[in-house]
């Protein structure tokens, strides 16, 4: 008798899950069915490329440092958009590409429904609002709008595990609620956008200090301490991203002006104008400018 009574609380449990699920999976029907892929906005001109690149090193079993196909040389390790360190796209070693794709976009809809259901869950909503709650959040405005700027789509979805995995800590404090917040943290910030991630964190800690005042047994600076803490901890696991972005920040000339004469060098040169009817110049990696000119001597600021 109590084994029945368990496995229909089970299965009541599991029923609103298995319905949002499945009104998710229709919303990405042609994803699914008609294996259609987005291509609107940012997807085909700079997302798909920068995540193609990675689809060609992972097979070929190389680091993606960088790609001289975009932009005259994109940094595509340290670039955070890339997501390089991403473990959702460890799906472009064993997927074609546009397949590939697919699946990522399916899966982080499914990401953002299923935290945002047990999430609304522990907020005490009943399962029929839990589930109305799920899918404004997952195909409403902000997420779907979202979805042709990767690395902010596959950042936001992950906010309700965030705020879910932190109030269950500070709930209840243990190892296993700390490490599930830190898990879904790195996650987070591995995606991809490190400005929805400190926005993120600022909603973590608006939402620790609600619940500052209902638990009075936390306070200030065990609130701090365990964000600071769990932070630190974060950084340490995401550094692998950190440092070649850092490595990027001081390599680059972004903290130095450029010069008038350097800047208006193109535009001063009349000659210059004979890109617009001749081929000027080509990729040449081997040369320590990275191309070869035809008419002049000097690498064009633009």
């Amino acid at each position: 008798m109590g084994s029945r009574i368990a496995w229909r609380n089970s299965l009541s449990r599991l029923v609103p899950l298995l319905i949002l699920c499945f009104l998710i999976l229709c919303f990405c029907q042609d994803l699914i069915l008609e294996e259609q892929v987005p291509f609107f906005r940012d997807l085909g001109p700079y997302f798909y490329p920068i995540r193609f690149s990675l689809y060609e090193s992972f097979r070929s079993g190389e680091l993606p440092l960088w790609n001289r196909h975009m932009a005259m040389g994109f940094p595509l390790l340290a670039a955070f958009q890339s997501g390089v360190f991403y473990p959702p796209h460890l799906l472009f070693l064993i997927l074609s590409f546009f397949a590939a794709i697919r699946v990522i976009f399916i899966l982080h809809f499914l990401i953002a429904g299923i935290g945002a259901y047990y999430l609304c869950r522990k907020w005490k909503f009943p399962a029929y609002l839990s589930i109305v709650g799920a899918l404004l959040f997952t195909l409403g405005g902000t997420v779907v709008s979202l979805s042709n700027l990767l690395n902010h789509f596959q950042t936001a979805v992950w906010l309700p595990w965030v705020i879910l995995s932190w109030e269950k800590l500070l709930s209840s404090r243990s190892w296993k609620n700390f490490l599930a917040f830190i898990l879904s943290t790195a996650m987070q910030f591995l995606a991809g956008s490190p400005e929805l991630f400190a926005i993120s964190m600022v909603f973590v800690l608006i939402d620790g200090m609600k619940i500052r005042q209902s638990v009075p047994a936390i306070s200030h600076g065990k609130l701090l301490s365990v964000f600071l803490g769990a932070n630190l901890l974060v950084l340490g696991l995401v550094m692998v991203q950190v440092l070649p972005t850092a490595e990027l920040f001081l390599e680059s000339r972004r903290h130095q002006p450029i010069p008038p004469q350097e800047a208006f060098h193109w535009s001063l040169k009349p000659a210059s104008l004979l890109n617009l009817f001749f081929l000027d110049k080509e990729i040449d990696p081997t040369t320590s400018k990275g191309m070869r000119l035809f008419f002049g001597r000097e690498a064009p600021f633009l």
